[in-house]
């Protein structure tokens, strides 16, 4: 029918538009006037169909934007009770009896089934109630029939909304938890540890609620209540998960699930490399090797319990303290003064009438230390050697020589050949050797008047001045007096 307005009806007397057509449609020489039937009010096309396009190439080229709706019968099962379409979905095939809700893993034959355990790290997604975009063999847009001919495939959820059913053994879920596979078969639950999740929650659930399933934000990813980060992105590692989670706006998890337990599914074959920015950690272990190829800065205090070595040059800017033995295995060279405690040098007083003198060392040395002393005449007042402008400086007395006698680990005497005419002076110093070499004389032989013999150096010895009448003092341990020897050459 052709109305005054010249719109054409076919099916109906009353066309508005230029073409109106009520009831089916089939377009193409292998469609019209075969047995095949449209659907109802239907079009089935035998070429390309193109729409803003004069060359369409394929089945359906659309040169422009398009829009898809979806209805109450894109219901991919009976089971499903929520078609939101709002999740992208792509058919696998299974050899299992599966429902949408269903969380689902990838077999070892390519084929999806249920999951069978906890934070299961090859599941794959969730099977679909009414996906909003469906792709895979045999997809048909508009209807469902060419999808539930097909019972060897499934839809499966891959990300975006739908509708998950959970254990009844799950900890309460609040909107925005984690959620994971666990031991009921096919079933998520709240995620407590780290581990594979397939998404968040989008409402709450707990067990008195006796809902089975709950719509969930499907998004694949790995979790871990430890890990976070702040406004500015850094990561943070939570030393006390309950409290860092807190804080962070997140529910409550177990205090007591340790760290290390947590990652240590994060081996060589799933995390060869972690490069992070910046990383701020509140306490941490590291079991094994540790290396930084940069500049490690330590703003607290540094124990290193074990060996340390230190293959450059190293710097101490301040005050560096040697709670026990040090050991240097090459030169060392001191740039300024060194400074050593009161049992290394001091200044002993022989006085006036008296032939000796005692010195203790305030801390007993490990060996007998080697001991010099020399003769010290003040030049002027000295008030660390008890020298004032009324005393009578020192003179040297070719009469009177001093010697190193008892010598020990706690001390040592300084003794003279006769008593001192006046308050005398010796510098001493203490020194400990690790291998003390000795060294003597060697007397002169007779030679073979055959050979010629080759002259050996020696030092003449001076002759020994007596030593008359000398005490031994009181108080002081008895030892051998050591012998000075001759150096040879």
């Amino acid at each position: 029918v052709i109305d005054g307005s010249g719109n054409l009806g076919i099916g109906t007397t009353a066309p508005t538009d230029k073409l109106d057509i009520l009831g089916a449609m089939k377009i193409g020489a292998s469609y019209a006037g075969s047995g095949t039937t449209a659907p109802n009010n239907g079009l089935l096309v035998e070429g390309n169909v193109g729409i803003g396009t004069t060359n369409p190439g394929y089945k359906l080229e659309v040169n422009g934007s398009a829009k898809f709706s979806c209805t109450t019968d894109a219901n991919w099962t009976n089971g499903g009770t929520n078609p939101t379409c709002s999740d992208v979905a792509e058919m696998y095939p299974t050899d299992q009896e599966l429902e949408s809700g269903d969380v689902l893993a990838i077999s070892t034959g390519g084929k999806v089934v249920k999951t069978t355990s906890g934070y299961q790290a090859n599941v794959i997604g969730v099977y679909s109630t009414s996906p909003g975009l469906l792709v895979g063999d045999g997809v048909l847009i508009g209807t469902t029939s060419g999808l539930l001919s097909n019972p060897g495939q499934v839809p499966v959820a891959l990300i975006g909304r739908v509708p998950v059913k959970i254990s009844s053994a799950s900890a309460d879920i609040s909107p925005g938890d984690f959620l994971a596979t666990s031991d009921e078969d096919g079933k998520a639950t709240k995620a407590l540890q780290a581990g594979v999740v397939i998404g968040r929650s989008l409402e709450a659930w707990s067990a008195q609620d006796g809902k089975d399933k709950i719509l969930t934000f499907i998004n694949l990813s790995w979790y871990d209540p430890n890990l976070s980060f702040d406004q500015e992105g850094n990561l943070r590692i939570a030393s006390n998960p309950k409290q860092e989670n807190d804080q962070a706006g997140f529910s409550s998890l177990s205090a007591s699930t340790a760290l290390q337990a947590q990652v240590s599914v994060l081996t060589d074959s799933s995390l060869k490399n972690l490069t992070i920015g910046s990383l701020i950690v509140d306490s941490g272990l590291v079991n094994n090797d540790f290396m930084v190829s940069g500049k490690l800065d330590v703003k607290g205090s540094l124990v290193v319990e074990g060996p340390a070595t230190l293959k450059s040059e190293t710097l101490f800017e301040r005050l560096t303290t040697f709670m026990s033995d040090v050991f240097f295995g090459g030169q060392v060279t001191f740039n300024t003064r060194p400074i050593f405690d009161e049992d290394s040098a001091g200044v002993a007083v022989v006085s006036k009438g008296t032939n000796s003198v005692d010195i203790s060392f305030k801390k007993l040395y490990t060996q007998v230390p080697v001991v010099t002393i020399s003769h010290l005449l003040p030049s002027s007042p000295s008030p660390i050697l008890g020298v004032d402008s009324n005393n009578t400086y020192p003179t040297l007395y070719d009469d009177i020589e001093a010697a190193v006698t008892n010598v020990t680990e706690y001390g040592f005497t300084i003794i003279l050949s006769g008593d001192a005419p006046a308050d005398m002076f010796y510098n001493w110093m203490a020194l400990v050797v690790s291998k003390l070499q000795e060294s003597r004389s060697v007397s002169p032989q007779a030679s073979p008047m055959s050979s010629t013999p080759t002259p050996t150096p020696t030092l003449a010895s001076p002759s020994p001045t007596p030593i008359s009448e000398i005490a031994t003092p009181s108080g002081s341990p008895v030892n051998t007096p050591f012998p000075t020897p001759t150096p040879s050459p």
